[in-house]
Order: C-alpha cells, then sequence, then structure tokens
C-alpha cells in the first residue's frame, strides 16, 4: 500500500494541540502526555487485554515528517528519514538498522500498529534522537526536556508554591479546597506527596499525578486564592480575606447588582476588604476556563489575553502603579461577575484585554450605551451604569491612542457593544491585540507584547496622574 504521511503541521497533528490547550480529557479515558521541546500533546491509551498500548503514529506525528507503509505483515516506519520496521505479534523491532527488544509484542493495524507502553523507553530514545523519562502510573513521558520541579514553603499568611520554570496550571476552586492542574507544563515533585500546615486556613496540601496531568491539592478552612508572580515561577494560595464594610464608600453613584436588575430589590454594593488599599487599575483578561475565546491559530484567545496581562501589569507596577488582574489563572468567570469585581474593587481605571488574528496592531473599544435605563436613586441601572463614565472613558482611549502613534504602533478606536463596558462604573476601555502580518504566532511573542505593554503602561500612568491620587 501507499507511504501515509503526517506533518506536526497538520490537521491529525493539530487535534492533539487543540485537545491539549482544552485543559482536559473525556471522563474515564485514558491519555499518555507527551513533554517536549516542541511543547505538550496528548494520545490515546488502548486497553488490549489488561496491556496498555498506544498507536505508533499517534506517538509520532506531533515530532516530526512520520510516514508508514505495511508490507507482508511488517510495518515499515520513517521518522524524519530514519527507518524502523515492526513485525506483528514479534517483540523485536528495527530501529536505524538496530535490533531493539520489545517488552511486550507489536500490534499490527491499517494505520500501522500499536507499541506497548513499557516499549517507550526501548523505542523513543533511538527513533527520535531523544532523552527520555516516565512517570509511568501517571502516563507521562518527558522527551528531551527537563522536568519543572517546585517546592513549598509556608509563611505566616499564605503557602507558596517556587518553580522551576514559568507554569500555567488551570485553577478549581471549591469550599475550603483549591487545584492547581498542570496539563500542559512538565511538572514533577519528588519531595513528600501529602504535608501538612501550621496555618490556620490551610490545612495541607498534596501532589498526585495521574491520567496525562499532575495536579497540586490544597485543603483548608476558609475560602482559598492563588496568586501568580509576573515571571510565572511562583503561585502563592492565600485565604480570601474577611471583608468589612469600607469607611470611604467609592466615589459616584453605585452600580446595580445582577439581583437588583433582576428582582428590583435594592442591594447595597458588596464591601471590599478594608485593610488592602485598592487598585488603581483594574486588569481584565477575556475569556477563560471553559470559555476559551477566539481560536487563534494553535492558540486560544484565553491564554493570550492572560498572559498580555501579567505582561502589562508588570510594566504598569514598574511603574508604582497598583494592578489587580479579575482573573489570575485560566478559570471562567462571568461578565456579569466582571464587572461587580471590577465595580467593587474602587480603582480608577478598567481596562479590558482581547486578542485578535486581524485588524491592525491595537484596537480600542468604548462602551456603545443602549437607550438609558432609569436610575434608582444612588444605585445605577445596570446595563447603563457607564454612562457617567463615557466621557472620561473617551478620553481615556485618546490618551492611549496617541502614545501608541508616539511609538509608532498601528490603532484604531471605536465605540462597541462589547460587555462588560455598559456595566463597568468607572472610566472603561477594552483593547484587542491584532496578529502583524495576520500571524497568531506573532501575538505570543514576547518583544511584541512587551513593546504594546510599555506603549499602553506610558498612557495609563500619564491618565492616572490626571485624574488625581487613588482613594
Amino acid at each position: 500500500m501507499p507511504w501515509s504521511k503526517s506533518r506536526l503541521g497538520s490537521p491529525r497533528a493539530a487535534i492533539f494541540v487543540l485537545l491539549l490547550m482544552a485543559g482536559g480529557t473525556p471522563a474515564q479515558e485514558k491519555r499518555l502526555t507527551v513533554f517536549t521541546p516542541r511543547g505538550s500533546y496528548s494520545v490515546p491509551v488502548l486497553d488490549r487485554t489488561g496491556v496498555e498500548y498506544v498507536e505508533v503514529l499517534d506517538l509520532l506525528q506531533p515530532l516530526g515528517e512520520v510516514s508508514a507503509r505495511e508490507d507482508k505483515g511488517r510495518c515499515k516506519l520513517r521518522f524524519n528519514e530514519h527507518e524502523s520496521e515492526f513485525k506483528d505479534g514479534d517483540a523485536q523491532a528495527k530501529v536505524r538498522g538496530n535490533r531493539v527488544t520489545l517488552p511486550r509484542s507489536f500490534r499490527l493495524d491499517p494505520k500501522c500498529g500499536e507499541v506497548p507502553l513499557d516499549a517507550l523507553g526501548a523505542l523513543l530514545p533511538p527513533i527520535t534522537g531523544l532523552s527520555f523519562s516516565h512517570r509511568e502510573g501517571a502516563r507521562r513521558v518527558f522527551l528531551g526536556v527537563t522536568p519543572v520541579e517546585f517546592t513549598a514553603r509556608a509563611e505566616p499568611t499564605a503557602l507558596v508554591l517556587d518553580f522551576t520554570a514559568p507554569v500555567n496550571p488551570s485553577v478549581a476552586t471549591e469550599p475550603g479546597r483549591l487545584r492547581l492542574v498542570f496539563q500542559r507544563d512538565p511538572v514533577q515533585h519528588g519531595g513528600a506527596d501529602t504535608q501538612a500546615m501550621n496555618h490556620p486556613a490551610i490545612g495541607a496540601w498534596s501532589y498526585v499525578e495521574t491520567n496525562g496531568s499532575a495536579e497540586i491539592d490544597v485543603a483548608g478552612n476558609a475560602p482559598l486564592l492563588a496568586r501568580f508572580s509576573p515571571d510565572r515561577k511562583s503561585i502563592t494560595v492565600v485565604p480570601v480575606a474577611p471583608v468589612a464594610t469600607p469607611s470611604v464608600a467609592p466615589a459616584g453613584p453605585a452600580p446595580a447588582s445582577r439581583a437588583e436588575t433582576a428582582t428590583g430589590a435594592t442591594v447595597t454594593p458588596a464591601p471590599v476588604p478594608a485593610a488592602a488599599p485598592p487598585p488603581t487599575i483594574v486588569l481584565d483578561a477575556a475569556h477563560g476556563g471553559q470559555d476559551r475565546g477566539a481560536a487563534l491559530g494553535n492558540f486560544a484567545e484565553k491564554d493570550i489575553t492572560l498572559s498580555f496581562a501579567r505582561t502589562l501589569r508588570q510594566q504598569l507596577e514598574t511603574r508604582g502603579i497598583r494592578t489587580a488582574l479579575l482573573r489570575e489563572a485560566d478559570v471562567t468567570l462571568a461578565l456579569d461577575d466582571r464587572a461587580a469585581l471590577a465595580n467593587r474593587s474602587r480603582a480608577q481605571l478598567y481596562v479590558g484585554l482581547h486578542a485578535s488574528s486581524g485588524g491592525s496592531a491595537v484596537a480600542l473599544y468604548t462602551s456603545l450605551l443602549p437607550p438609558t435605563e432609569s436610575n434608582r436613586g444612588q444605585f445605577l441601572a445596570w446595563n447603563s451604569a457607564q454612562a457617567p463614565y463615557l466621557g472620561a472613558s473617551l478620553n481615556l482611549a485618546s490618551m492611549l491612542a496617541a502614545e501608541l502613534r508616539q511609538q509608532r504602533l498601528d490603532s484604531t478606536s471605536r465605540p462597541a457593544a462589547l460587555r462588560p463596558l455598559n456595566n463597568v462604573a468607572l472610566p472603561a476601555v477594552a483593547v484587542e491585540l491584532a496578529a502583524p502580518g495576520g500571524d497568531p504566532k506573532s501575538l505570543t511573542a514576547a518583544r511584541y507584547q512587551e513593546r504594546i505593554a510599555s506603549a499602553l503602561a506610558a498612557a495609563l500612568a500619564n491618565a492616572r496622574g490626571r485624574m488625581g491620587s487613588p482613594p
């Protein structure tokens, strides 16, 4: 039969990347995750009479150019111009002219064939030329990469996790529990898997690897929050601070809450922590969690917006501007919740962050308000809460555009029905990054993000100065 070919950029290879970026696998389905210098991917694990196998083409396709053909009960495989040969039912294989003994027999199929998981250590190093280590019980393979180790240290008010490289786990919370799931990062831990803490709110943390992923589980007797350092090499887990009614009310009329809009009831604005000073600017990385946003090549919009939010926060904080992210990790956050969090932050400015594969370098958006609803006393109608601040928002967009022009970055500016801008009761703009030349990969380039972040931070610092000191 003719050679069948597949490359990293093929539709099949793209499926592996998208499965990985989706951050999960179907329930009960066994997966093997492979971490490589090009990134990570996962493949199905097949149960053959109690023995776990993987399809050899599925395993090699994301790594390079692969071809295979069947010839008289044998699979003849070519990977990056090097040939291997497998025989149905035989535990001997030929790789680059050398015989390799497998712990179990090869299984021929129409695609090529299946190899047992416990044979990967014998096969992958000679086929790929890369170093190899295998966490067999967890179905995790490290191929040509150094695993990311971490240490945990208890502080008086927090648990701090320090990593040897940047990480981007998904975060899940429930009462008294916070889980960090590492599907894309080659995280491993050589110490104790469970450790108790002498902390009033955090009882213990544990580490486990299973079905292609690693997980850090933090248990406590209070709601927990994960905060990421700007370089993503440190995660601080803290209890959500107890709240108290602020002594100074936020400037301007208070926006209605979702409950007020739905039922007509009067709701007092949510209190904020009394001890913590309010941020000057809140950054809202669009999408997150189950909401992936736009598909930008092999990237999801939610990942690009979060990466850029962290870059912009770093630029702002180097200018001495207190900055808060509405989401610190890959979590789902409803549009109404984003507005509510921004409104009760007592910040001076709100900046929403988006990404696109087309258009100018930066698009700036301000609210496109619906017909004005009636306010009730000191409470603003939810869908037009932006109305009293729209003039300031337009001025802010103008200042951002001027700074971008100064830095020779293309930009456009216009009103748009882009939620949650209508619901934000402070000067608010949305910023959408666009891929230069239409290449989505450019959106992830550190230099590109830093150049735009520097221009935006300079303009935001100037705007903050004109608006006075924070309350």
